[in-house]
Formats: C-alpha cells, structure tokens, sequence
C-alpha cells in the first residue's frame, strides 16, 4: 500500500452500452507511523469530476466547488446523498459508491460490467487468480507490484518498506451485528494489521470496522443487535437538534427533498434524526423556514456564496429567505481564477520572499539586499496598519550577538496571528511556544486555520491567508507571502511595491541612508547590551583571503555550474549568496560560517522546486513527493518525536491537540491546576469481567474463580498519591444460585453498589449518570469509570488508563503484569485465592457472612 493516487476502477472497454468510469483514491499518511490511508476518492463520470475528502463530512466536491449533499447532476445521471453516516453516489447505469468519510469504502458494479473493468478492484470476471493483472495485462508478482503498477502518473510516491505486523483480529461477527460479510478471512487480517501499525488501540479500530460493517448487515436486512452496546463502542455525535438512531429511516427528509415517501423500502440506517420541528440542511438540523436554495441540482445552505462561472466571474448567494441572488464580480488585484487543492476560486497570482540568513543578511520582498548586524528586537515583517481587509499579522526578530561580539544572528522569531503569540526560539530546538507554553510539533490552531510543523531543518507556520514562516531553530528565517498583500507590507523585509529601490523605508516613511539607520526604526524592543549594528567598522579580509573563500572548501559550491546547486542557478541567482558567504567567513575568519549560507540556499534553491544535491553527510531524497526541505530522515522503525527518533513504539502523546515528547510534564489549564506526564505508550482502559459462577477476568487478563457469597470490594481506587484522580469503590455481593443449580458450591454476582430508583438517573449534575443500555444497567462517571450489570450474573468494570497501577480489588491492580495480581489491601501478595479475597470482603453491619455460618455448621 503506497502513499500515492491509484485507480480503484475504471471501465477499460468502454462502448455505447459500457459508458466511461474512473474511480481513484489518493492515500496519505496518517499518524507518526508511515502507514497510508484513504485521504481522497475521485470519481469521473458522465463528464463530471467528483471528489470525496476524509472528515469533509456531508461535503462533496463537484468540478472543484464544494456542495451540500444532495446533489442531482445531469437530470439524475448521478445522485450524491447521504444515507446515515455514509455518503452514497448512484449513476443511471448502475456503478454505485458509498464512503463513510474515514475508513469504510465500497464501489460496485452491475453484471453488464464483467470483464471490463480493471484497477486495484480487479476485473470481475469470475476467477480470482487474475485478479492482480497490471494495466500491461500481465499478473502482477505482488500487491505492491499490482499497486505500483495502477498508480496514476504525478502523483507522489512512497514505498512502505517495511510491515508491522499485529496479532489482533476481530471475531464473532454474527453475533455482533446479525450477519457474516462476505470476506475472505486472511484479506481481513492482512488489513487488520496494516491498520492497528497506525498508532490505533485495538478498541479504536474494532470500533471503526465494525461501523463499516454494521452498514452492510442492515443494507442485507439483517436484524441484529446494538452492537455499541456489547463493544461499549461510543455512539456517533450528533448536531444540535438531532439525536441518535440505531436502527432509524432510510428516507430522511432534507430541506432539498422535504416530502419523504410514506412507505421507505430502503432499510433502517444508523443516524442522526432531526427532532421534530427541524429538518436536514446539509449537516445540521434547522428550521423549515431556514432552509437554503437549489441550483441546478445542487442544494446551498442559506448564507452560503459559490462560483456560477469557471472564470470566478458571477458569485451567487443564497439569502436567509431562501432567495438566490448574483453578482457580476472578478478576482482582485494580484488574484486569479483558478483551481487550488481542488477548490476553484480567486487565488494570489505569485509570492514574494524574504529571507534572513547568516550574519544577518537581508534579502526583502522586492530582492533589495543588505547586511544588518543589529543585536535588539526589530520588526521583521507586519501588516500596514490601514489594511483592513487582510489577515494582520506580524514578525518580530530577536537578533543575538556572537562568541567575537562582532555580529549578529538570529536568536528568536515571534509571530503574532488571530490572537496567537508563537515564539520559536534556539532555546528551544524541535519545538514552539504558544500564547507562554512549550508545545513540541506538528500542532493545529484556531479551528485549522494556524499549522504548525517541521519540515527538514525548518519549523514552519502556515496561515490560511497563505503567508509561510519558516525558521531553521539556527540562523536562517524565509517569510513568503502571497500577492495579496502587495504594497501592504511593512518592516525590514521592505513593502513588496516590486520596487526594490525604496525598500530602505522607515517607520516614518523616509529612506534610510544606512542600514543600522533602517534598523533602528523598526526596532520594537530592547535587551540588556543590544546593539544596532557593529560598534565600529566591521572586520573583513584581504584579496588572497577571499579568493580562499571563494573556492569549493568554503563559499565555491554556491556557485560551482557542476557543483551540488547546479540545477538550482536558473531558479535562484547565486551571486548574491556567494557574497553574503564570503563576507561572514570573511567576518569571522574562517570556521564553519559558510554552512549557515549554504544552508540558506539549499532552503531557497528547495521552495523553488529546484533539486539540491548532497553536499553534507546528513541530506534528504531529494525524490521526495511533497516539497523537498533539507533535513535528516528518521530510519526505519523510528519516528520523529519532540526533534528526536524515536522507536515507533515509544511516541509521545497528543493532548487537546498539543503533541508532547516522552517524558514531558505540562499544565494543560492556566491555573496550572492539572499536572500531566506523558509517558509515551497509550493509556488504555482496564477492563474487569466478572460473570457466571463467579469467573474473574481482572484488568491484567488474570482469570480465576471463586465462589465466596459474601460482600466484596470488585475494584477501589488505591495508591493516588497527589495525582487528584476522584476515588471511587465498586462492591459485589454473591449469593447461591439455587435456581440455576444443585451444586452448593455455584454462586453468582448479586448485585452491583445497590440503588432503587427509576432509570435513567442524573447524579451531581451529570457527573454520575446511571441508565438503561439493552439488558444492562449501566453507571458511567464523568473521569471515565463505567459499571454494567446485566441484574443476573455479568458484571462489566471499566477504569480509564490513568487509574493504571492504582486500582486494588478482586479485580486486581491494573499494572499490566499478571505476576502480582492476587495482591491484599497491606500490598503483600499471596497465591491463595480464598485468602485473597477473604481480604476484601466487606463487612456488612448485622449480617453473618455465610461461609462463616457454614463453617460453624
């Protein structure tokens, strides 16, 4: 499986009764481990682009605009609609799709097709040994070679060389979810264990495959149960105004087709169900009165703007009152009508770029270039403050003098963006601080808008106006910005006019006659000894110096036509790089300084698409399918995590959209009330079984019996120390089971922390709730505890992970070893099981425990 597009299927030999079809998907990579998943399914039909993004939930993309589902295209050609938590494509001959956005994705054809298709899905000709023919119509050795050979040209290409394997599989279909899909059983672990190398716990994934599933039982007629409800699988969330269905109606009405027929004859579907009084527009449930407009088969969400034109020329609005209103209009200045990632739209025509680099030399947005030795805070790049109708934002550059005193280079790079404070410092390499808190990378903010990520040397800030930063946590920091902001900057990098003579402006619009001059004025902040340039005349060398450092064992490479640059030179003229080389060896006579100019040009030569070859140990493929940036690659088996490898399975942790490294300990709330560690394995829950005569499965996979018809401490919080975890106590009391046996010694779990009330039950405002889920009452805590009881003989008790080693009970202490599970409320361990649990017995006021009475007996 590759990280690439490839053709799922297509019709090979089309004809007048055999139309054209191409189904494609494009796989990324998900997680820290490199194992793709299905990103985008494209569609082309009946002359129509069709694109399905992952998580675009309740969006399709139709010759490159997003539309509300549903859709009728071509007087009914092709439907798109959705059915539960799948969108479904229909065509007029049959060739059908259903995505659920994620994982879960079905193509099917009719009869008429067989033998004439081909692709990944085969060419349904009845007889599975071809079924791996490459487009040359010869077998393919492997799946990767039958892969490699339906990947679409251009699209990138990563090889998964090397497998993880896993153990789990997911069993007892039929009585999960009524019915047995038809799958081979070693296609179905093959891509078990592609998916659970993700990162994925095993509940996670049995969770996500069974949803998939679930659809085709109900879609067969099958009647079988909730599965979420023996999985304890959570239910999907619904929009405000809806509520969930299991087993709800194939033919919901939408404001597109409020009028559902009287008799439905699709099955029951799991879904959302808008309540009464509101109605389906798009993903959420409104009003009647608030639904939006159809135009020419598409249905538009009230307040919503697209492209009637492919040449961004008529914008139509869809009003409140359901009125649809247009515009004749064009793209700005510096904007152009084009398709972007699949979206038409007014897009910036080019960038411009300013770097940053070495003892700081400054090339600006209009390719003005100087040298700045300042050692205070300057105002790199912001926004003209009469600009209101672009994003503002600003960068501030922290200059440090160095070892000789007799320059400067960069020491910090603050970026200030829709109410974020984002500093990346060399104090701080491999990671970032936001608004005051150390956060290592990747990282996404403000509802997606701010990515935050390294790439090669580099961390790189990419706002959704289109504006990059990147700083390499050393000496080199490139800021582009799109054309948008044309004459609407301001700061050391100049005021992209394309006018490079006048970018020497000051704060007070006048030009500079000195570069310690131009500094000065955008100077923002002091700090102890800061200086504004050099003291006095800045060192240099002599002629015979500089033709030393001008050869290839210092600055030459930069310009060596057969040197490592030398497909570079016709993208990014390397004289001036050359020079700003020369003049910091120069500076500092000798050492290593070259390699902070090289540097800077491999990243410049790299934004521009040009190929760097290696010219130090440490160099990526400079085959890479995305935008190569220069930096050291993980090995095998090893991820990237806080800026060091790390073996896969020793990543750090995700929290509220935060990553953190193995071992780091942040305060999540401002207040620094909560303390978290992370430790770098996954948390996962404990699970307790107790059921039958009494069988005891513990949270460490122990299993044992005991028959005891006494009171019992199930699990108790124990051990918490100051982590201010809530305590909580699970008790049990077993009695004889007469009606099921003869046998005295039989007894079964009786009852589960006893409560007489009507269900469901609301405690503490929610912070307890207790309610019905099939034959089990179930009490679910707001930290994560949850106790089912069927109110016969099975009894469920699930821990979060962070009550790991810090549970003691009959259900033992949840430390992951099997070695130490019979442990007794003083910590000694005993191997007895009747001396175990005597132990935690609980002694009930005016009652005799009957193994007691017996004895005396």
């Amino acid at each position: 499986m590759g990280n690439c597009t490839y053709t799922l299927a297509k019709n090979c030999h089309v004809d007048d009764t055999l139309p054209a079809f191409e189904v494609e998907t494009k796989n990324m990579d998900e997680g820290n481990v490199r194992v793709p998943t299905v990103e985008t399914v494209t569609v082309n039909v009946h002359g129509i682009n069709i694109n399905i993004v992952r998580f675009e939930f309740g969006i399709v993309r139709v010759n490159y605009q997003k539309w509300n589902l549903p859709i009728n295209l071509n007087n009914g050609q092709v439907k798109l609609f959705q059915r539960g938590l799948h969108v479904i494509m229909e065509t007029d001959f049959g060739l059908n799709l259903e995505y659920d956005w994620n994982e879960y994705l079905a193509v099917s054809v009719p009869g008429s097709f067989a033998g004439s298709v081909c692709g990944l899905c085969g060419n349904f000709n009845n007889k599975e040994e071809d079924d791996l023919t490459t487009p040359s119509g010869s077998v393919a050795s492997s799946v990767a070679v039958l892969g490699k050979s339906w990947k679409v040209p251009g699209a990138a290409d990563e090889k998964l060389e090397k497998q993880i394997f896993c153990s789990a599989l997911i069993q007892n279909f039929v009585e999960l979810l009524g019915c047995q899909p038809v799958i081979k059983s070693d296609i179905f672990q093959s891509n078990c264990m592609l998916d659970l190398c993700r990162g994925e716990t095993v509940n996670t994934y049995l969770c996500n495959t069974l949803q998939g599933y679930a659809e085709i039982c109900q879609k067969s007629g099958a009647q079988g149960p909730n599965w979420r409800t023996s999985t304890q699988c959570p239910t999907p969330k619904c929009p405000e105004n809806s509520h969930y269905e299991f087993c709800g109606s194939g033919c919901q009405a939408t404001c597109a087709n409020p009028n559902t027929p009287t008799k439905c004859n699709n099955t029951c579907v799991e879904t959302c169900v808008c309540n009464d009084g509101f109605i389906l527009s798009s993903t959420k449930c409104v009003p009647k009165a608030q639904c939006g407009c159809m135009y020419e088969g598409h249905y538009v969400v009230a307040g919503a703007s697209f492209w009637g034109s492919e040449s961004c020329t008529k914008r139509y609005t869809c009003s409140a009152d359901g009125s649809l209103s247009f515009v004749q209009t064009s793209c700005p200045a510096g904007q152009q009508c084009q398709v972007v990632e699949g979206i038409r739209g007014c897009y910036p025509v080019n960038y411009a770029t300013c770097m940053v680099s070495g003892d700081p030399h400054f090339v600006t947005f209009d390719g003005e270039r100087y040298n700045f030795q300042g050692t205070c805070v300057y105002e790199l790049v912001g926004t003209s403050s009469n600009q209101t109708n672009l994003e503002q934002f600003s960068i501030v550059l922290q200059n440090n003098g160095q070892d000789k005193k007799i320059g400067s280079v960069v020491q910090q790079v603050e970026v200030k963006v829709d109410g974020y404070t984002i500093v990346i410092s060399k104090e701080h390499p491999g990671a970032v601080v936001v608004n005051g808190e150390l956060s290592s990378l990747p990282l996404t903010l403000n509802s997606n808008k701010l990515h935050l990520y390294p790439s090669g040397w580099f961390a790189v800030i990419e706002i959704d106006s289109g504006v990059n930063i990147y700083y390499d946590w050393n000496s080199v920091v490139i800021v582009t910005v799109p054309s948008t902001y044309m004459g609407a900057m301001e700061g050391l990098c100049g005021n992209y006019n394309l006018n490079p003579k006048d970018d020497m402006q000051m704060r007070d619009g006048k030009q500079a006659t000195t570069s310690e001059a131009l500094g000065q004025s955008w100077k923002v902040a002091t700090i102890p000894g800061c200086k504004d340039g050099c003291s006095g005349p800045c060192p240099g060398c002599s002629a015979t110096q500089k033709e030393t450092y001008n050869t290839n064992s210092y600055c030459g490479l930069i310009s060596d036509p057969a040197g490592p640059f030398r497909e570079c030179h016709a993208k990014v003229d390397p004289a001036g790089f050359l020079n700003d080389c020369v003049y910091d060896v120069c500076l500092y006579q000798g050492g290593n300084m070259q390699c902070k100019t090289l540097t800077a040009y491999t990243a410049a030569c790299q934004l521009k698409g040009a190929t760097v070859y290696s010219w130090r140990s440490c160099q990526n493929n400079p085959n890479c399918g995305a935008q190569c940036m220069e930096g050291c690659v993980c090995d095998d088996g090893y991820v990237l995590s806080g800026g060091k490898c790390l073996p896969a399975d020793q990543c750090g942790c995700t929290f509220e959209g935060k990553n953190y490294h193995h071992g780091q300990v942040f305060y999540p709330d401002a207040l620094c009330q909560k303390k978290c560690t992370c430790n770098g394995t996954p948390l996962k829950h404990g699970v307790c079984t107790i059921a039958g005569d009494p069988h005891y499965f513990t949270f460490d996979n122990t299993t044992y019996d005991f028959q005891g018809t006494c009171t019992y401490v199930a699990a108790e919080s124990c051990h918490l120390g100051d982590t201010q975890l809530p305590e909580f106590s699970v008790v049990v009391e077993n009695e004889k089971w007469y009606a099921m046996s003869d046998n005295p010694e039989v007894s079964v779990a009786k009852m589960v922390n006893g409560v007489i009330h009507q269900l469901p039950l609301n405690l503490h405002n929610g912070a307890v709730t207790v309610s019905q889920e099939g034959a089990y009452d179930v009490i679910i805590t707001d930290f994560g505890l949850r106790v089912a009881y069927d109110l016969v003989y099975h009894v469920t008790i699930t821990v979060p992970g962070n009550y790991n080693g810090k549970t003691c009970g009959l259900c033992g202490n949840f430390n992951y070893d099997k070695a130490d599970e019979f442990q007794l409320p003083n910590g000694n361990l005993t191997k007895n099981i009747q001396t175990f649990a005597a132990a935690w017995m609980v002694a009930v006021p005016g009652a005799w425990p009957r193994d007691m009475l017996n004895n005396l007996r």
